[in-house]
């Protein structure tokens, strides 16, 4: 094991650095066999998305955490009787 192996695997754990070799790996396919894959304005469409993207994850974060509890008890219907 080199080096920055041991630092990445003691600073993110044992299964961060071969995910992190697997995205370098399918970048560097995508970059071959597709040639507008790593050009500026792909960059810059992903970048464009991203903001979108974020706020969907933050709004699936309350129900995510709280198991749908907040959701459930706010619809459900009591009948007197």
């Amino acid at each position: 094991m080199t080096g920055l192996y041991r630092r990445a695997v003691a600073a993110f754990g044992p299964e961060v650095p071969g995910l992190l070799g697997f995205l370098a790996l399918v970048l560097v396919i995508f970059g071959l066999f597709a040639p507008n894959f790593l050009t500026a304005a792909n960059f810059g469409s992903i970048a464009f998305q991203l903001p979108e993207l974020g706020l969907l994850t933050l709004a699936m974060l309350m129900p995510i955490i709280s198991g749908g509890s907040i959701w459930r008890s706010s619809t459900r219907r009591t009948w007197p009787g």
